[in-house]
């Protein structure tokens, strides 16, 4: 996982009860709801593929989410991988 873009590094944790353990179980489930992504969002999909290393796309992520008012997941990668607002609906 830590060439993968998720930074999982060996000392998380140095020095507190259950510190280490609570960051792997963090780490671990980051990891499960990216893989599920993956598997079921075609949008998400497509944004793997465009930049072609996760932490590339975590950096854009991370950027984009303090910034941008959207109400879902969907739209959020549309723009991300479009890098315009997504079309109305309804």
């Amino acid at each position: 996982m830590k060439n993968r873009g998720y930074n999982l590094e060996h000392n998380y944790g140095h020095g507190e009860k259950n510190l280490t353990h609570n960051f792997i179980m963090s780490m671990f489930l980051a990891f499960f709801v990216d893989q599920i992504q993956e598997i079921s969002c075609y949008t998400f999909k497509k944004l793997v593929e465009k930049f072609k290393q996760k932490s590339s796309l975590w950096s854009s992520l991370t950027s984009a989410i303090e910034w941008v008012p959207l109400s879902s997941w969907d739209q959020f990668y549309y723009l991300l991988y479009y890098r315009e607002m997504p079309p109305e609906t309804g």
